[in-house]
């Protein structure tokens, strides 16, 4: 019976999140306005205070990188969520209290919709956390520890080496260094180097805090295991749709017998959020560990009912569906999730209909290791309207 109880307790925290009308909201334009003038009057200051080596080329970038903060924030790409900002101001809060050299009245974190599990410092104190890292630390003293590593990159003056580097390069702002520049601009922390140097000053400042030392393994192995626990889990086609999936499994023959080109592979590590994720703990005297993850608590059921909310409304429904089936199998006996699966169903049944469903969802990828998140590709483009509604009839049954 004890364990019965707290099962019960949990499973209604569960339905009074999903009953919410609104879990997130926007960034209003009033939050928006102070942010671009606050980044403008920083990068304003960086100019003038450029040396004049490359001066031309260093304005040029600090310009360059002020459009894709302001892109960001205007593409609605950030979201306010009351409960999961109070928990990250809290705890820059304690961070700050225990760090004398950090000020939290000059640090902003914000909330992306994003659920790949990230976090970044974009230079100019500001930082951005995605509701996938939520949904995958299990405390707060994890979180904790990615906070200070954030605010480590910050202090460290990654952003700032950037642009130095950005210059040594000499890229060029023609089309096919694009990319190349989104990768300087957006994911500059993932050098090597710098994440080892976020990593020993994190851990200082981390110390000086009240929380578990030990959150810094746990952190870190949970990001060292994304690429094993995200998008990993199978879906019984069979069992909770009634479908037999090898029925489709073969109708793109053009895309199923394609040879892989090894030319377009990339190594791993070019394509993780956090890689060197076992050099980094061992620079920390820890050992990787492989982790697994299958108990929430309720902040990450807030992370993960916000995102699946997220999802609904934009017609993420790859995301959607694998998430949904996800909870579906953690929470077996909860309707919410079954509701959520015909309420989809209709979704898919609208967009295909309106001949829409590949705006929002991608062809099966031979060159991605998703081997789940294929197959509902393949199952969203291949399945008829007709088998739709059979699945609906199933599902209400």
């Amino acid at each position: 019976m004890k364990k019965i109880i707290p099962t019960i307790i949990f499973l209604c925290f569960v339905s009074t999140y999903s009953q919410k009308a609104e879990l997130y909201s926007y960034l209003n334009k009033a939050e928006i306005s102070v942010l671009q003038k606050q980044i403008k009057e920083k990068i304003k200051t960086k100019i003038d205070n450029i040396s004049s080596k490359k001066k031309r080329e260093k304005k040029k970038a600090l310009k360059n990188a002020f459009k894709f903060f302001e892109h960001a924030l205007n593409d609605s790409l950030y979201i306010n969520q009351p409960k999961l900002n109070e928990i990250i101001d809290d705890v820059v809060e304690n961070i700050c209290k225990t760090n004398s050299d950090l000020e939290s009245s000059k640090i902003k974190f914000l909330l992306k919709h994003n659920y790949i599990p990230n976090a970044a410092s974009y230079g100019f104190n500001l930082f951005e956390i995605n509701l996938g890292l939520f949904a995958l630390l299990e405390s707060e003293d994890e979180l904790a520890f990615i906070i200070c590593h954030e605010l480590a990159h910050q202090q460290l003056l990654h952003f700032d080496k950037t642009i130095e580097n950005k210059n040594k390069l000499n890229i060029k702002d023609d089309s096919k260094n694009k990319k190349l520049k989104t990768l300087i601009f957006k994911h500059y922390h993932n050098s090597k180097k710098q994440e080892i140097e976020a990593d020993s000053l994190g851990y200082l400042y981390f110390k000086n805090t009240k929380y578990n030392l030990q959150a810094a393994q746990s952190a870190l192995n949970k990001l060292g295991a994304i690429e094993e626990i995200l998008y990993s889990q199978n879906i019984n086609w069979k069992k909770t749709f009634n479908y037999d999936y090898n029925t489709i499994a073969t109708n793109s023959p053009i895309l199923n017998q394609r040879v892989i080109d090894q030319d377009f592979l990339m190594e791993e590590d070019s394509i993780r959020s956090h890689p060197h994720i076992k050099s980094r703990l061992k620079k920390l005297n820890y050992l990787y560990i492989k982790t697994s993850n299958n108990r929430l608590n309720k902040t990450q059921l807030l992370a993960i009912h916000t995102y699946l909310e997220f999802a609904k409304k934009h017609n993420k429904i790859a995301e959607l569906l694998y998430l949904n089936n996800k909870m579906h199998t953690l929470y077996p006996y909860n309707k919410i999730y079954s509701h959520n699966f015909i309420a989809l169903i209709d979704q898919i049944y609208s967009l295909k209909k309106q001949h829409k469903l590949g705006k929002y969802v991608l062809q099966k990828n031979i060159y991605s290791k998703e081997k789940f998140m294929n197959e509902i590709r393949n199952f969203l483009h291949e399945i008829e309207l007709f088998q739709l509604k059979q699945i609906k009839q199933h599902l209400s049954n």
